[in-house]
C-alpha cells in the first residue's frame, strides 16, 4: 500500500528490497508494517519524518548508489509529515482482524476482502498504485501478511518453550543465530541495541511491547535473575512466505 506522497517508482523496488533485507540481517523482524522507522513496506521508506538521520541516510544512499533518478524529488522531506490515511494503528488492527477470523482460510477472496474492509475503514478508499484495494492485489498482500504473522507467532511460542541454556542455544543455532547475538548478563551489545530500537519504536507510536515486536525476545525469568539475555534475531528468516 503506497503512502500518499511516498510511492516509489517500480525501478526502486529492488533497491528498497535489498535495504529491507539488510534491516532483517541487523535484527529487525517487523513484518506487518508497524510505524517503525527501521522498516520499508512494499518498497516504501516508512516514517522518514520520524527516523534518525543515520538510518534515513542509509536508505537514501542505497537508492543513490543504484543511480535511481529523482531521489531527492521523491523522498519525503525530513521532519515534514505527509497526510497518510494508513495511520500507526491501522496495521495493528489488521493483525487483530486476522487473528480474530480463524476461518479466513476458508473464505473466498471477495469474502476475505469484505472482512478487512468492514473491520478497517481506512482500507475502503486507499489505492495501491493504479489498482483499488478491492482488487486481487489486496488479497495477495493480506494473505502474505497473515502467513508472516502466524509464522512469527509460532516461532515466538517455540522460543518460549525452551527451558535451559543448552536448549536455548540449540534452538538459536537451528535458526542461524550467531553467537554474538546471544549475551550473558551485563551491559552493552545486544541489550543496548534492543533498548535503542525500543526507544524509536515508542517514539513512532508502536503500541506493541518493543521486545516482542522487533524480535528481540528475552526469557523473562532468567532476565530478572540476571542469568541470560537471548535475542531471537533471525527468526524471521524462517517465517513462511
Amino acid at each position: 500500500m503506497g503512502r500518499k506522497g511516498m510511492v516509489l517508482k517500480p525501478e526502486w523496488q529492488d533497491v528498497a528490497d535489498d535495504f529491507f533485507f539488510s534491516m532483517r540481517d541487523r535484527g529487525c523482524t517487523c513484518f506487518i508494517s508497524p510505524p517503525c522507522s527501521y522498516c520499508t513496506h512494499e518498497g516504501n521508506p516508512a516514517n522518514l519524518d520520524e527516523t534518525d538521520d543515520a538510518w534515513e541516510s542509509e536508505l537514501v544512499g542505497a537508492i543513490r548508489d543504484a543511480q535511481v533518478p529523482n531521489v531527492e524529488h521523491n523522498r519525503r522531506p525530513h521532519g515534514v509529515r505527509v497526510d497518510d490515511p494508513v495511520g500507526p494503528n491501522t496495521y495493528e488492527q489488521l493483525a487483530k482482524t486476522l487473528a480474530a477470523n480463524a476461518d479466513n482460510e476458508n473464505l473466498s477472496d471477495a469474502e476475505f476482502r469484505q472482512v478487512v474492509r468492514n473491520s478497517i475503514p481506512e482500507f475502503r478508499n486507499i489505492e495501491t498504485r493504479d489498482e483499488p484495494l478491492g482488487s486481487k492485489a489486496l488479497t495477495i498482500e493480506i494473505n502474505r501478511r497473515r502467513a508472516l504473522i502466524e509464522g512469527q507467532l509460532r516461532d515466538i511460542a517455540a522460543l518460549e518453550r525452551q527451558h535451559d541454556d543448552a536448549e536455548s542455544h540449540e534452538f538459536i543455532a537451528e535458526h542461524g543465530i550467531t553467537a554474538d547475538m546471544v549475551q550473558s548478563s551485563g551491559e552493552g551489545g545486544l541489550h543496548d541495541t534492543a533498548a535503542e530500537f525500543g526507544r524509536w519504536m515508542r517514539k513512532t507510536g508502536c503500541e506493541k511491547p518493543w521486545a516482542e515486536w522487533n524480535g528481540l525476545l528475552y526469557r523473562s525469568e532468567e532476565l530478572k535473575a540476571g542469568k541470560l539475555r537471548v535475542g531471537a534475531v533471525g527468526l524471521a528468516e524462517h517465517v513462511p512466505a
